[in-house]
């Protein structure tokens, strides 16, 4: 593993912490704020955000585990084969 690659419990921990702030500025939200689009200034609601911040931390987490096999992460086989 390069020495400059986070090792995956790490990366782990920092998603958890990471995840813990979110949600507690989420949770700050009243229940019907979560579903409303454009506070913030764009077009996605904050449960819209969530969707999305989960996806790339799976995503983060594939290429970690493919770099420690010293393989290319799916989603970069993806954009290099164009199947995105």
């Amino acid at each position: 593993m390069p020495a400059s690659l986070v090792p995956r419990l790490d990366a782990i921990a920092i998603l958890e912490t990471d995840r813990a702030e979110v949600m507690e500025l989420i949770s700050r939200l009243p229940p019907r704020a979560l579903t409303t689009r454009g506070l913030g200034g764009g077009d996605w609601s904050p449960k819209d955000l969530l969707g999305h911040l989960e996806s790339w931390e799976e995503y983060a987490l594939q290429s970690l585990d493919a770099w420690s096999r010293e393989e290319k992460p799916p989603l970069q086989v993806a954009f290099e084969t164009r199947s995105l």
